[in-house]
């Protein structure tokens, strides 16, 4: 039986996996340009970026040590962290670099996803082989 994936929105970690990827299974698998793919969510900036997060809490503990006030310097810590944070989701948490990983097939806009689906699934019908269950759990 052909298997299709479409990701609407997240898909993290254990959740890519477990969705009916590549990995276990999935013929196709498409992702809306809104989707969110990563092997860690927004929390994993900090694993990615962890040089420049020893820097910004660095310089947050010189302004303490040099007297300015903990909520000023919060201030300027949380604004760079933002940004570590806009970073890791423009350059990591979206359906381009899946696609540029092999991840995705293809990232199909929100009105073509039905056509899409349904021109897949008839080609997939067409070009189907039953065989034996060698690989991941088919029928």
């Amino acid at each position: 039986v052909p298997r299709l994936t479409l990701i609407v929105r997240n898909a993290f970690g254990g959740a890519y996996c477990a969705w009916n990827s590549y990995h276990v299974g999935g013929d196709f698998v498409f992702a809306l340009p809104s989707a969110r793919i990563a092997v860690m969510g927004p929390a994993g900036r900090q694993y990615v970026y962890k040089d420049e997060f020893r820097e910004i809490l660095k310089i947050f503990q010189q302004s303490l040590d040099s007297g300015v006030e903990e909520h000023e310097a919060a201030i300027v810590r949380d604004k760079a962290m933002a940004k570590l944070t806009l970073r890791y989701e423009r350059e990591l948490l979206n359906p381009e670099e899946a696609l540029r990983l092999g991840s995705v097939s293809s990232i199909v806009m929100p009105g073509h996803s039905r056509k899409v689906l349904g021109n897949t699934l008839c080609y997939l019908l067409r070009h189907y082989q039953p065989s034996a269950m060698n690989g991941p759990q088919r029928e």
